[in-house]
């Protein structure tokens, strides 16, 4: 994900014969936050319980996760990040589809 900008289109011609597919945006602090604020929930619980992505199949960790992305995104908006109102959501429901095999890791 780059800013948009004839710098960013030049630099992405380097991966057109390559499977990186590099996309634009006009608003990389937001796209930064989301990833930071996914990252950062998803990575503290996995750590502290020492699971993989299935431990988010009971709704307590669901709630965790939530919480922790709700105190990210606070401070995301207070950077002058634009989150959307469905992200939170939107974020619970793709962690959740992560794989449950045991071993498998997201």
């Amino acid at each position: 994900m780059l800013q948009k900008s004839e710098l960013s289109k030049s630099f992405a011609q380097l991966f057109i014969e390559s499977q990186i597919e590099v996309q634009f945006t006009s608003d990389l602090k937001t796209i930064s936050w989301e990833k930071e604020c996914e990252a950062s929930a998803l990575g503290s619980i996995l750590c502290l319980t020492q699971e993989t992505c299935r431990i988010l199949r009971y709704k307590k960790l669901q709630k965790l996760y939530v919480a922790i992305l709700k105190e990210a995104v606070q401070a995301a908006k207070a950077d002058g990040a634009v989150i959307e109102a469905s992200f939170i959501e939107c974020s619970l429901k793709k962690v959740t589809s992560y794989p449950l095999i045991r071993g498998a890791r997201c």
